[in-house]
This record gives structure tokens, sequence and C-alpha cells, in this order.
């Protein structure tokens, strides 16, 4: 089976894709976003929020588990003047601190 989606089923397929790696053939997610802090552009303005709230992002954030698409064929579309390019910007900075490509 192969996971797809775009924009909020690309956010979900980055999501699935990273938390349960092994179920997929392969992953193919398009734009949505893969972590919160710079999507949402979080700390703009000098915010903070409580550790609580930050730990729970960790739950959702792909990039927390770059890791695991190790075992797993992805490839990430999406246009390249769309600003939901982030997503895969952020999954590859995430791979290439683990060694991957």
């Amino acid at each position: 089976t192969v996971i797809r989606g775009f924009s909020m089923g690309g956010a979900s397929t980055w999501h699935l894709a990273v938390h349960h790696a092994d179920r997929w053939a392969a992953a193919a997610p398009g734009a949505g976003f893969s972590e919160t802090p710079e999507f949402v552009r979080a700390f703009a303005g000098g915010r903070t929020y409580p550790q609580w709230q930050t730990r729970l992002w960790t739950l959702y954030d792909a990039t927390d588990w770059a890791s695991n698409l190790s075992i797993l064929p992805l490839i990430a579309y999406n246009g390249d003047k769309d600003g939901q390019k982030q997503a895969a910007d952020m999954m590859e900075k995430a791979m290439a601190e683990e060694g991957m490509k």
C-alpha cells in the first residue's frame, strides 16, 4: 500500500509516513506541513509557549521522526513557488541531520 496526499492530506502523509513507516511500500506527501514551529511562525515576535505545549508538537511533527524514513521510499511533490514547499525543505534538512538524503 502506498500513502499519498496533498495539502491537509500531505500533512497527514508526512505524519503517517514517519510514525508508521513499516506499513507503507512508499509515501508521496504533497505540500501540507511537516512541523509546527516554522510553518506557523510560532516564535515570531518573541512569542513563547509553555514546555508542555511545545512537547506536544513532537507527537505530530514529522521532522522529529525523520530517521524512520530510512526504510521507506518517499517522493515529496509541490510547486517551486508554493509556500508549502517549506514542508519538504524542512524534512530534507531533518533527514540530512540523520545522514540521509
